[in-house]
């Protein structure tokens, strides 16, 4: 388990373990003084096969944002996929994929107590065999997911809150015995899947089901070197470009 402040990029997490009842952040964690303006970031990033007692990755605070992340094949007993909670601000979380992940107590990815956008994210055969909460915990009412894929996932419910805003978002074959927890509602599917579900590589990572990832991926992991002007140029994108036009184009890939 890495313990970190502040920012990653193009970090390969795999087969790591947080089990004590202590632990929080199986693969990592990002803690900020709470309600501070400090960067919590991770951009293409991969982080698969964790197992343990709570979450393969969590943000605590501070200026959350996770753009290009691969989190997958876990089984970990509090929310497997990812735990992002309190943000300064608005939390953002875009072209980003949760997908194959078991959990079994309060849900399966959590975003909670705070406001956060959703954008161009993939949740992809995630099961919560639980029986209290749902697969995605939108603890204050104020999220919204934008143009997101929801496929294949198993639970009680898809949502344990409603979602401030659904815009865009395509449902196929989820297994749940009602989408949002004690709500009758549910939500309109757009047509057709958006080609945006391809971004669900693990990027320069190996990792389980390579024959998921791009056909290039491991010639790239293996050539190309990683420089420190090349984690500049990632980095400056999102600090000098506004975070919303950073959103509407996928300029990680």
């Amino acid at each position: 388990m890495l313990f970190l402040y502040h920012l990653l990029v193009r970090i390969c997490i795999f087969l790591s373990s947080a089990v004590s009842s202590s632990s929080s952040g199986c693969g990592y964690y990002i803690p900020s003084v709470y309600d501070s303006n400090y960067k919590s970031y991770a951009f293409e990033s991969s982080v698969s096969q964790c197992s343990g007692r709570y979450a393969s990755f969590l943000h605590f605070s501070g200026d959350i944002k996770v753009s290009n992340m691969n989190t997958s094949y876990h089984e970990i007993t509090y929310y497997a996929a990812y735990d992002i909670e309190y943000p300064k601000g608005t939390g953002i979380m875009n072209f980003t994929t949760a997908s194959n992940t078991l959990s079994t107590k309060d849900g399966g990815m959590y975003n909670a107590n705070g406001k956060f956008n959703l954008t161009k994210c993939n949740y992809l055969n995630n099961e919560y065999t639980g029986s209290y909460n749902a697969i995605i915990s939108c603890w204050s009412f104020s999220t919204t997911f934008s143009n997101c894929s929801f496929i294949g996932n198993k639970g009680n419910y898809l949502f344990d809150r409603k979602p401030k805003a659904i815009d865009n978002c395509y449902f196929n074959n989820n297994v749940v015995n009602q989408t949002i927890k004690n709500y009758a509602d549910t939500f309109d599917s757009i047509d057709s899947l958006d080609s945006f579900i391809s971004h669900y590589s693990t990027y320069y990572c190996n990792a389980a089901k390579n024959e998921e990832n791009k056909d290039d991926t491991y010639k790239k992991y293996k050539e190309e070197k990683l420089k420190l002007k090349n984690i500049k140029n990632i980095v400056n994108k999102f600090y000098r470009t506004p975070f919303l036009g950073a959103v509407n184009r996928s300029v990680l890939k």
